[in-house]
C-alpha cells in the first residue's frame, strides 16, 4: 500500500498529459489496434505491447488519461514484483541480513522497491505512453525471474506432492519469459539473468547438470526475437 501510494502521488500529475511523438504512429493513427481480432496473428516481437494498446482502445478509445493510468499501474506492479524478488533473495541468506531487521518500512526489499519506483530515470518509461514497451517488458521480465525463484525455493519442500505443486510456478515463469520476448527486445537477456541468479543465490546441492536442465527451456526462448 505504501509503495502504491508513493507511486500514485509521484505520477498523478502525468495523467492529464496528451499523447506525444511516437504515440501518433503507435496509437492515434494505428488502425491495427482498433480491432482485437487483428491480434489472432501473434507474430512480431512487440506483440504484447500493441495488444495492451488495443485493450486500452477497446475500453477507452483515444482517452490519453486511460493510457497513462495503465502505464502507472504497470510501474506500480513492477515495483511490487521487485519487492518480492529482494525479499526472497534475503530470505535465502543464512543471516537474513537486513531482511526485516528494521521494520516493514526500512527493510531492504521495501527500500529497493521504493528507489526503483521513484527514481527519475524511470520517468520516460512511465509518462511517455509509447514507452510502455519498456515498462511492460520489464513487468514480464521481473515476473519471470520472481516465479522462477519461487519455484526453486519451494522445491526444497519435504514432500513429493509439495515438489510437484511447484511446477505451476515454473510453467508460469517460462510463459512470462515468452511474453517478455514478445514485448520488447531488451528481454533477450532473461535466460542469462535467471542463470546468474540460479548459480549466485540458489545455493543448491544438486549437480550443475540437473540445474542446467531447468534452464534449457528458457534458452530456447532466445530464438523468438531473432
Amino acid at each position: 500500500f505504501a509503495l502504491a501510494l508513493a507511486g500514485v502521488i509521484a505520477y498523478s500529475n502525468t495523467l492529464t498529459a496528451p499523447f506525444q511523438f511516437d504515440d501518433l504512429g503507435y496509437i492515434i493513427n494505428n488502425q491495427w489496434i482498433r480491432s482485437l481480432p487483428n491480434f489472432t496473428d501473434t507474430s512480431g516481437t512487440r506483440y504484447m505491447g500493441f495488444l495492451s494498446f488495443a485493450l486500452n482502445y477497446a475500453f477507452c478509445g483515444l482517452d490519453a488519461q486511460c493510457y497513462h493510468a495503465t502505464n502507472v499501474a504497470i510501474h506500480l506492479l513492477n515495483s511490487a514484483i521487485l519487492y518480492f524478488i529482494v525479499h526472497y533473495t534475503f530470505s535465502m541468506s543464512p543471516k537474513q541480513t537486513l531482511g526485516d531487521a528494521k521494520g516493514p518500512f526500512l527493510n531492504a526489499p521495501f527500500m529497493a522497491a521504493l528507489v526503483f519506483l521513484l527514481h527519475p530515470v524511470q520517468t520516460q518509461a512511465v509518462t511517455y505512453v509509447s514507452q510502455r514497451f519498456a515498462s511492460l517488458a520489464t513487468f514480464f521480465y521481473l515476473l519471470s525471474l520472481l516465479l522462477y525463484v519461487v519455484y526453486r525455493t519451494r522445491q526444497r519442500g519435504s514432500g513429493e506432492k509439495t515438489r510437484k505443486g511447484t511446477y505451476i510456478f515454473y510453467a508460469l515463469s517460462l510463459a512470462s519469459a515468452v511474453a517478455a520476448q514478445k514485448t520488447k527486445e531488451i528481454s533477450f537477456t532473461i535466460p542469462l539473468i535467471i542463470t546468474l541468479y540460479e548459480f549466485t543465490f540458489l545455493n543448491n546441492t544438486e549437480k550443475a547438470g540437473k540445474r542446467f536442465r531447468n534452464l534449457v527451456p528458457f534458452y530456447l526462448t532466445l530464438i523468438i526475437i531473432p
